[in-house]
């Protein structure tokens, strides 16, 4: 199988809230990070739209998402997603797991 992603993805298990329209949050578990994408475990795709905002948790941290897969055949749901780039002066994953290059 090829690789398709753009970096290098490492393992975590941190809290979100996927975040759109004026609807509450909905809870999710990131299961790995990279600058330019994550996989997220979800209990209900129901409802999550094709892009929305990931509030990365302890660290509050936002990024701007985009699908880019969803799992059919999972009653719950594991979306993988493309992170917008970060803002001017915002923290990489990279960095809050091995500190500034």
């Amino acid at each position: 199988m090829t690789e398709h992603r753009r970096g290098q993805r490492l393992r975590t298990f941190k809290g979100g809230s996927i975040i759109f329209g004026l609807v509450a949050p909905v809870n999710c578990t990131i299961r790995n990070m990279s600058a330019t994408g994550a996989a997220l475990e979800v209990e209900t795709q129901v409802g999550i739209p094709a892009e929305f905002v990931l509030l990365i948790r302890p660290e509050c941290i936002r990024r701007k998402c985009r699908v880019a897969w969803r799992s059919d055949n999972d009653p719950g749901g594991r979306l993988r997603v493309d992170l917008a780039p970060r803002a001017p002066g915002q923290v990489m994953f990279d960095e809050l797991t091995r500190g500034p290059a």
